[in-house]
């Protein structure tokens, strides 16, 4: 049937100017898919990752993340606002990995309206191209350790001939921003994030 299983992840976020530092527990259902098609759920959001992992990282940088679901055949993740235990239906899925987020943030009830509404991006920069799990080698203007991936945006969109830059997820304290004066190949990295115009 099912595996539950609890991954624990420590996620430190720093928000431009200040660092908000919580625990989130996303417990994991392997094979289990999870669909709303009640009309009080709230639209879902779905971002190409390169793996399971970065999409773990889009929900725990997401807010409103509260329910996300890995597709293995396209390496889709689907973000939902509502809480899986509450709206949907979970059901058996090969392929399909469903997470549910139990954490100690304040979340906010799911917005309903007659207007369609998203959970916003969190690597959005400006009008970039995003690719998560990907590098761009070479072409490097400068690099620095940031603490977050909004500040490397921010880095980039300020600094003189900027057109790309790559951020490391690893960690916090090693992540590293570097600005690129041209769009390079790509290659595979699931410790990146790569942005440019």
């Amino acid at each position: 049937m099912t595996c539950l299983s609890e991954l624990f992840l420590l996620l430190f976020i720093t928000p431009l100017a200040t660092q908000n530092i919580r625990t989130l527990e996303l417990s994991h259902l392997n094979n289990t898919l999870y669909t709303c098609s009640d009309p009080q759920c709230s639209p879902s959001t779905l971002v190409t990752v390169s793996n399971i992992r970065h999409c773990q990282i889009v929900c725990l940088v997401t807010t409103e993340c509260r329910t996300v679901v890995f597709y293995h055949s396209n390496s889709q993740c689907q973000l939902f606002v509502d809480i899986a235990t509450n709206m949907g239906t979970l059901s058996i899925q090969m392929g399909v990995e469903t997470m549910i987020a139990i954490d100690n943030r304040k979340l906010s009830a799911p917005t309903t309206s007659t207007t369609t509404t998203t959970t916003a991006n969190p690597y959005l920069c400006s009008n970039m191209t995003i690719l998560a799990g990907y590098n761009m080698p070479g072409d490097d203007i400068t690099s620095q350790i940031l603490d977050s991936y909004a500040l490397c945006c921010q880095w980039c969109l300020t600094y003189s001939g900027c057109v790309a830059f790559i951020w490391g997820v690893a960690g916090v304290s090693t992540s590293r921003c570097y600005l690129k004066n041209a769009i390079p190949d790509f290659t595979v990295d699931s410790e990146l994030i790569s942005a440019h115009y």
